[in-house]
């Protein structure tokens, strides 16, 4: 039996949550998750606290994945679409379908409180409704 890491088990749960497209990615969990475990160890040594050093391992672990555009998709169907219930399929095929406008905007960590972020919401929900109108 294989054994699985604190934070390789956090990030595992997070992608599945945040960036499902990311969950199977073995190989990025493994190498973000073992040098999230190496951080914490040499910041230890380091002479930082342990509570210090987690978070700065958290940190290194969730770089690059705090802001979600599937999970901006999901919301945008909840808000904007709520006489239609949307699959987990169906949000997966409009994330994919809006990939390209994802890919216009930079998408940091911080991108969810940015004057941008109201502009793709926006975007988003009019490409959704032209394109998928009431269903998918």
């Amino acid at each position: 039996m294989q054994k699985i890491s604190y934070y390789e088990l956090r990030l595992r749960n997070f992608l599945s949550e945040n960036h499902p497209l990311k969950k199977d990615d073995t190989e990025f969990i493994e190498n973000r998750s073992w040098t999230a475990s190496l951080l914490f160890e040499e910041s230890s040594k380091s002479g930082m606290s342990v509570e210090e050093s987690l978070d700065s391992a958290l940190q290194h672990l969730f770089h690059g994945l705090l802001f979600s555009p599937y999970l901006m998709i999901k919301e945008i169907a909840e808000r904007e679409f709520s006489s239609y219930t949307f699959s987990e399929t169906e949000i997966l095929n409009v994330l994919a379908s809006c990939e390209k406008i994802f890919d216009s905007y930079d998408l940091s960590d911080d991108f969810a409180g940015s004057k941008e972020y109201v502009q793709l919401y926006n975007e988003l929900v009019g490409y959704i409704q032209m394109n998928f109108g009431n269903g998918i």
